[in-house]
This record gives structure tokens, sequence and C-alpha cells, in this order.
């Protein structure tokens, strides 16, 4: 196992730590009070918890609340870690509560496999004892040394029990002696020899040969009246025929209900299960619980009516940079805001005069026109009329030339007043003409034209900007309103959000967050639905029995199984291809025939009865005789059996003997050796107590290690500590050692040597060292420092912890 990260929320003086581990040495330097120790504790309370059993002992309380945070809120941390077929897992432990929520999590899946291990009370899951194969007592008297207590191993036995070893004077271990003697004493008092008189083996045997006499005795009466007793014997053979058919069928109806009753616990805990694995869902979404479910569809309607707002807008720009687009590229703006200042000045009164100013100019030159032709025809007419006074002078002269002259006067003196009148006429009309004309040509100027045509078509080109202008402005408008509509939606969205519960004002933080909303309560729904439908389930599967009076009415059943195949053995294996009701109902016919017969044969007896009067009945001895030789059978099973256990105990005491206590003093041995300089070099273990001993150079005699020196005594169980965790982790999976400042007693010389056998020891086991020693933080800094394996932590009075040349980890403020 290699440990890679470690988080502690609270625990004790420590809080808000996440610290990446190396894989080889970790060394956790700081003063006493730095909470080194606590460190130590919390790792181990990560791994295996603070309650070993579902019953919490005093003593167990009284340390978790010993380890209470100072400052954190959350009391509980996370571990990651690695085995060494690189499976990686995460604990993560809460420690807050009385049960003591635990989860254990495969990092390669995700997938929280808790359940796998086994989830017992307070936080009572065995993963650590399971993958390690180590207890927790045992765990810590190898791999765990406590600050001061390096000679302290388990005082429980565990340990022992653990390693089943023996001692190197070649003696049993006392828990193999203590079993075989036990064993021995059970084959002697349960069962007996061949040659004893009163144990229970030879009363049996004893017994059989008596109710075999006796039975031999009945048979020969029995013979006297065998002739009375033909009908009975025919009779007879069928009630045996029917018993054994009637074992058949109530053997095949108790594997039918065990059958029956086993699916039925399969199931109870397959739902279980699949309550409990409901539930962690349900609990791990329960913060979306009280979520409004009716306001989703409220938010859907009102997310389509915002989107087909925001498509209206969209659509709306959209023409209105087209038509900016398109105005823009002819100037119509600009073009607009000119003839604004003319045009745009005219009023349509002003207009309207212009237009009858055009009138009256058009009038005036038809009128000026008429009086021009109306000349013409004058001058016309007094030319006819003067030819034609000429031709009546010609023709008659004495009249025509008074007459010619008369007229002509008379006729010169009209045509000169009706010329003079249109003449007049005519002036007038050009003066009102010019006058017309001065007007309009003043009015024109005033708006920057040469003609009324150009007035026209400018005043048409303005009317057509406008036009453009306000459509330009419609749209602007139609764009304001849509985003007004779309603003109030989202407002209008935002009120559902908040009724669900999100105070967000961001839109689309609040739309993303009510979406996790409604998506956990569907998901916490859904995980409800599940553990309801499972308990439901559980409760028709379960019916009126609990689980506890299935297992009981299942051992029951197993317990007849066992006692008719121990009486019948040959019903192993029997399975009869009916249902259960099927054999049920032929179990009772059979029992009704059984007793039809039984009640025949009573019938007959009492016709022989005469001549059996001094005997027991046959079927009477015939059952003594086979319970006796049951029991025969059974004590020489048990006695086979207690043979082959002692066998078995005193074979692996005898490998143990040969392979662990000699590898484990050896190992020891060989550290000893090269700490010492050589002094002692022979080293025994006594694996039952872990006792120490040496043999002494100068005189050969064995010394145990309380009459060496305090530090000698120190380092030799420092080595037997580590060298503990070694062999145990070669039997399962490689630990990781914790060491508080062990070397606090070792001199300067031994004290390298022992880091420099960590340090090689670091390549194959990881090692947490705690020490406030400055010669060790000397020692890291020369030999391991700059190693990608190896890290050092300074540990802060406050309980912070930094890495050199890192962030500072774990501070609180204030503390």
């Amino acid at each position: 196992m290699k440990i890679r990260r470690l988080e502690i929320a609270g625990f004790g003086k420590l809080c808000d730590l996440d610290l990446g581990l190396a894989p080889a040495v970790n060394l956790f330097f700081g003063e006493n009070e730095a909470g080194k120790s606590t460190l130590q504790e919390a790792v181990l309370t990560l791994l295996y918890g603070f309650y070993q059993g579902d019953r919490a002992t005093k003593a167990e309380n009284e340390r978790r609340e010993i380890y209470r945070p100072w400052h954190a809120a959350r009391y509980g941390g996370t571990l990651e870690y690695c085995l060494d077929d690189g499976t990686c897992f995460r604990i993560e432990r809460d420690f807050g509560t009385d049960d003591v929520p635990t989860k254990v999590i495969n990092l390669a899946t995700g997938q929280n496999v808790t359940s796998e291990f086994g989830v017992g009370r307070h936080g009572n899951v065995p993963v650590a004892r399971q993958q390690l194969g180590m207890s927790h007592p045992v765990f810590r008297s190898s791999a765990f040394i406590s600050q001061g207590a390096i000679a302290e191993l388990d005082t429980t036995g565990a340990l022992g029990d653990t390693i089943v070893g023996l001692a190197d004077t070649g003696k049993r271990d006392i828990s193999a002696a203590r079993a075989i003697q036990s064993l021995d004493s059970a084959v002697r008092q349960r069962v007996g020899t061949d040659r004893s008189r009163t144990t229970p083996f030879a009363v049996s045997k004893r017994r059989v040969s008596e109710y075999e006499e006796e039975l031999r005795k009945y048979r020969e009466a029995k013979e006297a009246v065998q002739n009375a007793a033909a009908e009975r014997e025919e009779l007879s053979g069928q009630l045996n025929e029917c018993k054994r058919d009637l074992q058949r069928a109530s053997f095949s109806v108790i594997c039918r209900e065990i059958e029956n009753v086993e699916d039925r616990l399969r199931t109870i805990g397959q739902l279980d299960q699949r309550m409990d694995e409901a539930k962690a869902k349900r609990d791990g979404l329960s913060k979306y619980s009280d979520f409004p479910l009716g306001l989703h569809e409220q938010a859907i309607r009102g997310r389509q009516s915002l989107s087909d707002a925001a498509g209206r807008v969209s659509e709306l720009r959209r023409a209105l940079a087209e038509k900016e687009t398109s105005l823009a590229q002819v100037g119509a703006i600009s073009e607009h805001q000119k003839l604004s200042g003319t045009i745009g000045q005219l009023l349509d009164t002003e207009y309207r005069d212009l237009q009858d100013i055009r009138q009256e100019l058009i009038r005036l030159a038809e009128s000026i026109e008429e009086k021009r032709r109306l000349l013409e025809k004058l001058e016309t007419r007094r030319a006819r009329m003067k030819t034609w006074v000429l031709a009546l002078a010609i023709l008659i002269p004495p009249i025509g030339i008074p007459l010619l002259l008369w007229q002509r006067a008379r006729s010169k003196r009209i045509l000169e007043q009706e010329k003079k009148g249109v003449r007049q006429a005519s002036d007038s009309l050009q003066t009102e003409q010019t006058l017309a004309t001065t007007r309009l040509e003043a009015l024109l100027k005033r708006y920057e034209v040469e003609s009324l045509e150009e007035l026209e078509k400018k005043r048409l080109r303005y009317f057509q900007l406008g036009s453009s202008l306000a459509e330009l402005n419609s749209l602007n408008k139609q764009v304001g309103e849509g985003q007004s509509a779309v603003d109030a939606e989202r407002e209008r969205l935002l009120g559902i959000f908040q009724r669900a519960h999100i105070q967000e004002r961001d839109f689309d933080k609040a739309s993303a967050m009510f979406d996790e909303a409604y998506e956990g309560k569907t998901r916490y729904d859904h995980a409800n639905d599940d553990f309801q439908a499972a308990e439901k389930g559980k409760s028709q599967v379960q019916g009126t029995e609990s689980p506890h009076e299935l297992a009981g009415r299942h051992r029951n059943l197993q317990q007849q199984k066992d006692a008719l195949l121990a009486t019948n053995p040959e019903l192993a294996g029997l399975r009869l291809d009916k249902t259960l009701d099927s054999l049920r109902g032929e179990c009772t016919n059979l029992g009704d025939r059984k007793a039809s017969l039984e009640r025949e044969i009573a019938i007959r007896d009492e016709k022989v009865k005469a001549g059996l009067s001094a005997h027991r009945e046959g079927a009477e001895i015939e059952e003594d005789i086979a319970r006796y030789q049951r029991e025969v059978g059974r004590l020489l099973l048990l006695r086979r059996s207690l043979e082959a256990a002692i066998t078995a105990i005193e074979d692996a005491a005898g490998e143990l003997h040969r392979d662990f206590a000699p590898r484990l003093a050896e190992a020891v041995g060989a550290q000893v050796a090269a700490l010492t300089g050589g002094r002692y070099s022979t080293v025994y273990v006594d694996p039952a107590e872990f006792n120490v001993a040496v043999k002494e150079p100068e005189t050969g005699q064995i010394i145990t290690a309380d009459k060496l020196s305090f530090g000698t005594t120190e380092q030799m169980y420092f080595f037997l500590r580590i060298e503990l965790a070694r062999l145990m982790s070669n039997l399962h999976e490689r630990v990781p050692l914790f060491l508080d400042d062990p070397f606090v007693n070792f001199d300067q010389p031994r004290l390298t040597r022992a880091l420099d056998f960590l340090a090689r020891l670091s390549k194959e086991t990881q090692i947490f060292l705690l020490s406030k020693d400055p010669d060790i933080m000397r020692w890291f800094s020369g030999s391991l420092a700059g190693h990608s394996t190896c890290r050092a932590f300074i540990m802060a009075a406050d309980g912070s912890v930094t890495a050199p040349g890192k962030r500072r980890l774990g501070h609180k403020e204030g503390t």
C-alpha cells in the first residue's frame, strides 16, 4: 500500500490540510505540540475508524472526543491510496455524528464499493483489515510506532493470534499447545478409545451388541408365529415402502422449502442492498428534495416565450440593420436632414398656395393668349372690312367712297376701342402674371429650388425619405419593445427561479442552477421511488416473517434435512421434479396411507401378541440398534475429525516453527548487529509474547532485552516492529510504516545508521517519519532532499503544515 493523498477537514488541532504524499519517505518535522502525533492518529483513524465493533466502547468514545476538532466545523477527512496490485481507493469518513458515515470509492471506476467490505455500526467498515490482512491492534503493534511507545506491543493477544508461531526453543506456541491439549481431552472424554469401557464410544458399542442379541431372541420368538404374521409381513413391507416414499417426499419438501427460504433471503438481501444504494443516492440529493417540480413546466413555457421573443428581436434587429445599411448606402439620412432645413419647413398651406399660384399663372397665360388671339382676330376683321369697303367703293363709286370713308372711320374707331380694351385687359393680366411670377420665384427661392417642378420633385423625395426613416424609427421602436418583452420575460423567469429558492440574479447562472436543481429533484424522486419500490418488494417477499425469523426457519429446515440425511444418507442428492404444493399433497396422501397400513398391521399384531408378549416390539429394538449404530458412527466421525484437527495444528505449528519465527529472529538480528556495530549478532524472539533476547558475545549467555541499556532495548524493539511489519506484509499487502520520534534515545552513530536503514527500506515500503530532532531534518536535507519520491513537511505550533518551497497548507485564521 502507498498513501498518496491525505485530506483532514478537522482532527484535533489540525484543520483544512490537503497533503500530496511521496511514495518513499515523508518527513514531518515540528516542535512538541505541533500536532505530529495527532497527524499520525488521524491517518490510523481514517484507515480503521474509531470503532472496531458494532457496539461502541467507552474507550473508543473517549478517544473520539479527544480528537474532536478545536477550530474546524467538520470532523473527518479523506485518505487516497494504492494497493500493491495497482488498485486505488479513497476512504471518506465523517466523525461528526455517532453513525460516522463512511464511504470507500474505487478511484479507477468511481464506484462506491463500501458494501463490498461489510458495513457495521459507527462507520465500522473493515476495509483496511481486509486489504492489509491486519486488524487494528496488529497494525498498531507492528507498523505504527507512537511517541515513547516503541516497546509497547499488542497486549490483547491479537498479534499472537494473527502470527501463530513457535519460540526458538522448539516448543509449540502457547495457543497451539492449548488447542491440541483441548482436542486430545475431547477425544478421550467425548469419544474414547477401543480399549476403554465407560466412554461414550464403548457404551454405544456395547448397547448395539445388547440390542442385537435382544433382536435375535425376538426374531426366534417371532418365527414361531410366522404363519400368523405372514399377512402382517406383507403389510409391513408395504408400510416400509410407504415410509420410504414418505421420507423421500418429506425430504424433497424440506429441500424445496429451504430453496424457497433461501430465494426469499437472497431477494431480501438484494432488496436491502438496493434500498441502501437508493437511500445513499437520495441522501446525496437531499438538498434538492424541496424543489417545486410544478415550476418546471412554467419555466419551459417561459423559456419558449423568451426564445420566441428573442427570435423576434433578432429578426427585427436584422431588418433594422439591413434598413440602416440600405439608407446609409444612398446617404438617405444626411439627405433627409439637408432637405429638412428647406423642404421640411414647407407647410401644407404654403404648398397649396404655391399650387394656387401655379394655377393662377396658367390661367393668366391662357387669358393673355386669349387676348392675343382676340387682337389677331380684330386685325383680321379690319383687313376683311377694308377689302369689302374697297370693293363696294369700286362697284358703287358715288356711294361707296363716302360710305367707305365713313365705314373706315367708324370701323377704325370701333376696332381701336376694342383693341384698347383688349390691350388694357392684356396689360392687366401681364401685370398680374408678373406679380404672381415674382411671388412664386420668391417662395421657390426660400426653398432653394428654381421651379415648382423641382420643388415637387424634392418634396416627393423628402416624403419618400421620411417614409423610409419612419420605417427605420418604427423598426427601432419595435426592437426596443421586443427587448423590453425579452427583459420582462427574463424577470418573470427569474421570479420563477426565486420561487424555486434560487436567488442568483445572473440569468444564465440562475437558469443553469434551476436546471441543476430540477435534474437533482428528478434523480432524488427516482431514488426515492426506487427505495420505496424496493421497500415494498421486500415487504411482499418478507410477508409476516422477519429476516431473522426466516433465517431461523432456514436453520430449522437445514437441521431437519441434516437429521434425515444422517439416518438416510441415500437421500443425498435426491430431487423430485414436482412443485412444493404437489409434494405436500403427496406427503399428505402417503401419511394417510401410512396411517392406514399401521392400523391394518396393528390389527394383525393383536393376533401375534400372544407369541411375542414376552418381548419388546421389534421396531423398538431396531430403532435402538439404529440409534446406537448412528451414535457409534457419529463418535467415530468425531474422533477422526478431532484427530485430523490435532494433526493440522501440529503441522501448522511445525511449519511456522521452521519458517516465520527463525525469519523474524534472523531479520531482527541482522539489523541489530548492523546498528550495534556487530556486538549483538544473535537475537532470539519469542513470537508468543514478543520478548527479545540476545546472546552475550563474551559469555555466550542469553540476556533478555530488559537487562540491556534503555537505548539498546528501544533499538531492538524498533527493528522487531519493523521486521514484524515487513514479514507480515510479505504474507498479504505491504503496509506503510508510521514512526513518531522512534530515535529519541539513539546516539548519533546509531541514529545515522538507523536513518540510512530507513532510506533503503523506503525503496519497498512507504515511510512516515515524524520528529522534532534537527539532526533528522539535516540528514533528510543532505541525503533525500531533491528526490521525487521523498518529501519533507514543516509543522507549526498552530497546526499548519508547509512544504519547503511551497505554499502554506492548513492554516486557520486566528489559530
